[in-house]
Formats: structure tokens, C-alpha cells, sequence
């Protein structure tokens, strides 16, 4: 049981990986109108037949300190795939729970991205800009990532009657 819980954690964080990076680099955390094309953490696409274009100048802090997040999350979430890659490969279940740790810190970290950048998209519906689909991606992985934080944090129990001898079958 205990064991299913360490795997499926360990799956979460990866989706919350997959989904962070996506959520970071497309353009869609504010979606214009024609006009006012969408905008993005590193991209501003004009309108839908232009190239998007990265965006390095005059950016607003909240913008800044939505992408600082974003990337310390993905860096948490690598180091969390590694170090429970690692737990797994030498089947020493006392490293998920200090991996569970690291996803529970890139949760946070990403949920505190999407509530900054929360407060930056409420200005910008002032100006015709809705929520897009990667800010929607983003509370998603950040979601994904405290959950699976939990389910490690449980798999990684000291409880070792979940273990089987070795020669049993299932």
C-alpha cells in the first residue's frame, strides 16, 4: 500500500514538472483581445498571425517575482525526480520522504507564483486581459505538486510492513 503511494507521488511530481515548465513558457497567462494579443511570463504574442516576441523590457515586478518562483519550483521538482529516482534505484524508502520535502517546497513555491500573478491579472482585466490557459496549467502543477507531496511524505513511511520479503510474490 505504502509502496503505491511512494510510485504515485512520485508520478504526480513529475506531471507537476511537465506541467510548470509548459505553464512557464507558453504565452497564454493573459489572454487579449485581437489588439491587445497575450502575454506571457517570457513571451508577448501581438496578435495571432505575428511572432511572439520575448519580453525584456519594462516588465513589471510581479511578472519578475512570477517567474523567479516558477523557475526555483522546477528546480525543486528536478531535484525531487532525482533524489526519488535515487530512493527507488537503491530501494532505500527513508530518501522519498526527504524528496517529499522538496515537493512539498516547489508546491508552494508555485502556489505563490499563481497568487502573484493573481494580484498582476486583475490589473490587467482592467485593461481588456483575461486569465489564459497556462496561468490555469500553473495552479494546476502547483496543485499537483502538494498533493504528490503527501502521497511521497506517506509512502516514505518508517512503517516497513508494507515491504515484501524477498521471494514473496504477489
Amino acid at each position: 500500500m505504502r509502496a503505491g503511494l511512494a510510485v504515485t507521488g512520485f508520478v504526480l511530481t513529475c506531471v507537476s514538472l511537465v506541467l510548470s515548465v509548459v505553464a512557464t513558457f507558453t504565452p497564454a497567462w493573459s489572454v487579449g483581445s485581437r489588439l491587445n494579443g497575450d502575454r506571457g511570463l517570457i513571451h508577448i504574442c501581438q496578435d495571432q498571425s505575428s511572432d511572439c516576441v520575448l519580453n525584456t523590457d519594462d516588465r513589471p515586478p510581479l511578472d519578475v517575482a512570477t517567474l523567479v518562483f516558477m523557475i526555483l519550483s522546477w528546480v525543486l521538482l528536478v531535484g525531487s525526480v532525482a533524489w526519488n529516482s535515487y530512493a527507488f534505484a537503491v530501494k532505500e524508502y527513508a530518501h522519498i520522504r526527504y524528496a517529499s520535502i522538496m515537493t512539498l517546497a516547489a508546491g508552494v513555491l508555485g502556489l505563490v507564483a499563481a497568487i502573484l500573478y493573481t494580484v498582476r491579472g486583475f490589473a490587467l482585466k482592467a485593461v481588456g486581459y483575461e486569465f489564459g490557459w497556462s496561468f490555469v496549467i500553473a495552479w494546476i502543477a502547483a496543485i499537483l505538486g502538494l498533493v504528490a507531496a503527501v502521497l511521497s511524505f506517506l509512502g516514505g513511511s518508517k512503517d516497513r510492513s508494507w515491504e515484501l520479503s524477498e521471494g514473496t510474490h504477489l
